[in-house]
C-alpha cells in the first residue's frame, strides 16, 4: 500500500529543500578554495590543516641588485613592488640558508609561520612600513616576499598568500684586512710576549682565534684567549695547532652569534739555537695547508727576512696576511655555518 499522493509530494519538496540547503552550505564552506585553486595555482594541505598557496593573480616582487652582497651586520631598506589591490596587506620577508624559504599558511586565519631553518626577517604592511633589513647571519641566502591578501566570498572571509620570486643575497664574513686593521696592535703585543718568553731552553709560539661577534646589527671583530706552545730552540718547523674555537649560532636573525673567522699565530725565533739552522720567514707550508684545508684565513707574525741560528731576537718583524684566502668561505648550509675545526 503506497503513501497518499499529497504526502509523497510534501516529502519530495522537503528533499529538494534539504539538498538545496546542503549544496548552499557546501558552497559557503569551500568557496575560498574551490574557486581560487583553479584560477590561482596549486593548493597543498598537510595533516595539520595548513595550506600553502602559490598564487598568480596578483604580483609582488622583491627588488635586489644582481649579485647583491652585504657585510654581516649591514643591510638596506627592503624594496617591494606590488599590485595596487595589495596595498595595506600584511607582508613578510623570509629567508633560508641552503635552499628556498618554506612557510606554513592558514587561509582561514591568514596566519603565516616559518619552520626552522627558514627565518622570518621582516614583517610589515605594504605601502606603510619602512624598515632597515639587517643581514646578520653569514652565508648564501635565498629571500622571498609573501603577501597575505584578504578575500571575501559569500559573506565569508578567507586569505590568499602571494609569493615573489626567490632572490639570492650573499652575506659575508669580515675579511683578513678588517681583522688586521682591528687587531694589529694586539697581534704585535702577542708577538712581543712570545719573544720575551723565548730562552735557551725553548722557543715559544703563540696564537689565538679571531671571531666575528654580532647581536642585531652590531658587529665586532674580537680575539680569543692566547694559546701557547713550546719547542726546542732549534725547531724550525712551524706548526698550526689551534684549540677548539668558541662558536655560538643563533636561531633568530637578531640573536647573539659568535663565528670563528680566522686564526693568528707567531713563528718562533732561532736566537738560542747552537746548531747550524736556518729558515724562511712568512707563511709556512703548514700555514698554507691548514688555511686551504679549513678554507679560513691565517695571519702570521714573523721576521721580515730569512733567519739563521743565533740571529738578533729583536730583528725587524711584521704581520703577514694571505691574498689567496682572504675570507672564511661563505656557508651554503647551516651545517657549514656550524663548522667545527
Amino acid at each position: 500500500m503506497g503513501l497518499p499522493v499529497n504526502l509523497r509530494n510534501n516529502m519530495n519538496t522537503m528533499k529538494t529543500k534539504f539538498y538545496f540547503l546542503l549544496s548552499w552550505c557546501m558552497i559557503m564552506f569551500i568557496s575560498c578554495t574551490e574557486d581560487i585553486e583553479p584560477q590561482f595555482g596549486q593548493v597543498a594541505q598537510d595533516e595539520n590543516g595548513f595550506i600553502a598557496k602559490k598564487a598568480k593573480q596578483y604580483k609582488v616582487t622583491l627588488r635586489t641588485n644582481l649579485g647583491e652582497q652585504y657585510l654581516m651586520g649591514t643591510g638596506a631598506t627592503p624594496k617591494v613592488d606590488y599590485d595596487a589591490d595589495l596595498k595595506g596587506d600584511r607582508f613578510y620577508i623570509i629567508g633560508s640558508l641552503g635552499g628556498e624559504p618554506e612557510y606554513e599558511f592558514d587561509e582561514n586565519s591568514g596566519k603565516l609561520s616559518v619552520p626552522y631553518p627558514t627565518i622570518n626577517y621582516f614583517e610589515g604592511g605594504l605601502g606603510s612600513d619602512s624598515h632597515n633589513l639587517y643581514y646578520t647571519i653569514p652565508g648564501k641566502w635565498s629571500f622571498q616576499v609573501v603577501a597575505i591578501h584578504e578575500k571575501k566570498e559569500n559573506n565569508r572571509v578567507c586569505y590568499v598568500a602571494y609569493e615573489s620570486e626567490v632572490k639570492e643575497i650573499l652575506v659575508k664574513f669580515p675579511d683578513v684586512y678588517q681583522m688586521r686593521d682591528e687587531l694589529k696592535d694586539h697581534m704585535k703585543s702577542v708577538w712581543e710576549e712570545a719573544i720575551a718568553q723565548t730562552n735557551e731552553k725553548y722557543s715559544v709560539q703563540k696564537g689565538f682565534w679571531i671571531y666575528a661577534v654580532i647581536q642585531t646589527e652590531n658587529l665586532k671583530i674580537e680575539y680569543g684567549p692566547t694559546e701557547s706552545e713550546y719547542y726546542s730552540p732549534c725547531d724550525n718547523w712551524d706548526r698550526v695547532n689551534p684549540g677548539r674555537p668558541d662558536i655560538k649560532i643563533p636561531i633568530e636573525s637578531w640573536g647573539y652569534a659568535k663565528y670563528p673567522i680566522g686564526y693568528f699565530h707567531t713563528h718562533t725565533p732561532l736566537t738560542y739555537c747552537t746548531s747550524d739552522v736556518e729558515r724562511e720567514t712568512g707563511f709556512s707550508t703548514a700555514d698554507e695547508a691548514w688555511q686551504d684545508g679549513n678554507e679560513t684565513p691565517i695571519l702570521v707574525y714573523d721576521y721580515t727576512s730569512r733567519i739563521t741560528s743565533g740571529h738578533d731576537i729583536h730583528e725587524s718583524a711584521d704581520l703577514y696576511v694571505s691574498y689567496d684566502c682572504y675570507m672564511r668561505k661563505l656557508p651554503t648550509t647551516w651545517g657549514e655555518l656550524e663548522k667545527v675545526y
